[in-house]
Parts: C-alpha cells; structure tokens; sequence
C-alpha cells in the first residue's frame, strides 16, 4: 500500500492520527506491536469521557469502531517498524 503517513502505536493517540489523517485524504498504515489495539486502556476499570463510554474497554471497543470506518487506514496487528524509508517524489 502506498502510503502517506506511517503511524507507530495502536493507543488512543495512534488511532486518533488514524481517523485525523483519513477524514484529510491521507492514507495511512497503523502498526501495532501487541494484539489489540488500545491495550493499556482495556486495563482500566472505570472512565468519565465526553464518548459516554464508562469503562477501558468499552471505550478502547468504541474508539477500535472509530478505526475501522476509516476506508483509507491499514492496521497492522502484532507488528514492528524496523525500516522505514522516504522518497524525493514524497
């Protein structure tokens, strides 16, 4: 996939950039090195947050959702970045 943006981290933050760069038009790749997105925060019990999500998980669930909506971002599960390599043309 060509891409025009390479995101490293599958937290919120990451998946935010995501959804961000596709509502723009730009395509994007997400890696993720462990098996979910938003791991951490699927840890945690209890959340007050303006998406009306009231656990970790349900909000890691509704922001996962978000994601895959976005037509023009590839998420690469359980995945590392080791090279990483620019063109003129880009």
């Amino acid at each position: 996939m060509d891409t025009d943006l390479l995101i490293i981290g599958g937290g919120p933050a990451g998946c935010a950039a995501a959804v961000m760069a596709a509502s723009v038009g730009m395509r994007s790749v997400l890696i993720e090195a462990d098996d979910a997105l938003c791991g951490a925060l699927r840890r945690i019990p209890v959340v007050s947050n303006v998406l009306g999500a009231t656990s970790g998980p349900d909000l890691a669930a509704t922001i996962e959702a978000d994601l895959a909506r976005c037509d023009l971002c590839r998420v690469e599960l359980g995945r590392r970045a080791t090279l990483v390599e620019g063109f003129d043309d880009r």
